[in-house]
């Protein structure tokens, strides 16, 4: 889990309280400073204050008596921070002496330099269990010894309190108290007119909410109301230029939808108009050198039958000639409207040249073939009579092929069959239909070299009879038999 950021008012809110704690610290230890130096300037009065009167009192009497010194010793002890005393003589023999703890005079225990009658104040270095607290020693000197008659020394052991640094607990806590209420004020004041502000704005601006949490923040006649008023007319301008900008993206979109679907339908009639006779309604020849391959590979894949009938109209170029174009392409349009009514959904009408027409039959074998070709002859002729032509008039001469009757290996070989039966039919007589004998081979094949000794193979001399029960008559009589004349269209 990442950690969340600290906002700008909480920075601020924290600097602010730690610059005060800080300024407090720092008030507290020039404090503490200046109050030891106080206390170093008294303690160092005092000391001169006791030496000098100690030396007074010694210099009012000509000569200075051991009990005088032992009395004024015991004077000393005990008041104004003297921890011990003790007195010399000019040999260094100790007088009298006199202190609070026996172990206090251990730090005395030394006599002053000899020739010494200034005040020399030095500090003791030594700490003992006796006490916790720095010591300061103190040698000056004093009269004459009435005894002995030299010169009197005097040693003093002070209590070093110029070193002790306690804090003044109550001077720190009126400090403190001092930092922490402004901070606390100036920590609302600062949430109050810069926090609370800066996150409404943030947090509205980047919702899209501010015309809902603004508006009270929008009212302020500070620095924070004047920019959120500033805001809230650019968020205004900003959403009214959204809702340009969506008004305009969706009447493109439905301009831009409306031009690809009127595009989309041209290019469909377009395909449809490449693909579609415009004068019989059925299918043109570019539509069959596309998908006779396909049906073609399908067909033998699924081991199925295709047939393909080619239709050729009888007397059509007479039929211009004598009554006109215009009757002719009447004649063609009741063609094809016959020839889809006869036909199923699945199977494909080609219009493959001026009145010649082709039928692919998926599914159907060479005899249901025969015998649809027969009845479409029949309509055919029955509604060209209603026509009123004269003679002669037109009739239809059909030529079929299998694709297992006529074992074919390509879909160009079997409608190379069907125009070979339509080109026997034209021979033997029009208005018929023929079936393209098994014996037949594309003039390619018949080129080909074959074998010696290669007969012909089997079930070759049954398939050549006459099919007289069916209707199915050879288009090849015993004179033709051999003949491999390529297809030939006759008018």
């Amino acid at each position: 889990m990442r950690p969340q950021k600290l906002s700008l008012g909480h920075c601020l809110c924290i600097g602010m309280i730690g610059s005060l704690l800080l300024v407090a610290i720092v008030a507290i230890v020039v404090h503490d400073r200046h109050r030891n130096c106080l206390r170093r300037v008294e303690q160092a009065k005092q000391v001169r204050l006791i030496t000098e009167g100690l030396i007074a009192m010694c210099s009012g009497a000509d000569e200075v008596t051991t009990s005088q010194l032992r009395r004024l010793g015991h004077l000393l002890v005990g008041k104004s921070g003297v921890l011990a005393v003790r007195f010399w003589d000019g040999s260094g023999a100790v007088l009298a002496d006199s202190s609070a703890y026996d172990q206090h005079l251990e730090y005395l225990e030394s006599p002053p330099p000899q020739g010494q009658t200034q005040l020399s104040v030095s500090a003791v270095r030594e700490m003992r269990e006796c006490t916790s607290l720095p010591l300061q020693r103190v040698d000056l000197g004093l009269g004459i010894h009435q005894a002995s008659r030299t010169p009197v020394r005097a040693s003093l052991l002070f209590q070093d309190r110029t070193t002790i640094k306690p804090i003044d607990r109550k001077f720190a806590a009126i400090v403190l108290l001092a930092a922490v209420i402004p901070s606390v004020l100036l920590t609302w004041r600062v949430n109050r007119n810069v926090t609370r502000p800066l996150t409404t704005l943030t947090s509205t601006v980047s919702n899209a909410e501010f015309f809902s949490a603004g508006t009270k923040l929008a009212h302020r006649c500070d620095a924070w109301g004047e920019l959120a008023r500033r805001i809230h007319l650019l968020q205004h301008e900003v959403m009214l230029s959204r809702e340009k900008a969506d008004h305009t993206e969706r009447r493109v979109t439905r301009q831009m939808t409306s031009q690809i679907g009127q595009v989309i339908h041209n290019l469909r009639r377009l395909q449809r108009e490449s693909q579609i006779d415009p004068l019989t309604g059925v299918q043109n020849r570019r539509m069959l050198e596309e998908k006779l391959p396909v049906v073609f590979e399908e067909q033998r894949k699924a081991r199925e039958d295709l047939s393909i009938v080619m239709i050729d109209l009888d007397h059509f170029k007479t039929l211009n000639d004598t009554a006109g174009h215009q009757a002719g392409d009447g004649v063609l349009r009741v063609a094809g409207d016959l020839l889809k009514q006869c036909v199923r959904s699945s199977d494909l009408i080609v219009r493959y040249g001026g009145d010649e027409f082709v039928l692919i039959l998926p599914g159907v074998d060479v005899k249901s073939a025969f015998m649809l070709t027969q009845r479409i002859s029949r309509m055919f002729a029955q509604r060209i009579k209603m026509m009123n032509f004269s003679q002669p008039l037109p009739t239809m001469t059909a030529g079929i092929a299998s694709l297992k009757y006529n074992r074919s290996n390509r879909p160009d070989d079997l409608l190379a069959s069907a125009d070979h039966a339509l080109y026997r039919a034209k021979q033997t007589g029009r208005g018929r239909a023929l079936v393209c004998p098994t014996n037949y081979h594309h003039p390619d094949e018949a080129t080909a070299p074959k074998a010696p000794g290669e007969r012909p193979p089997a079930g070759t001399a049954s398939r050549e009879k006459l099919l007289t029960g069916q209707g199915v008559k050879s288009s090849l009589s015993p004179s033709r038999k051999k003949s491999t004349v390529g297809p030939k269209k006759i008018g």
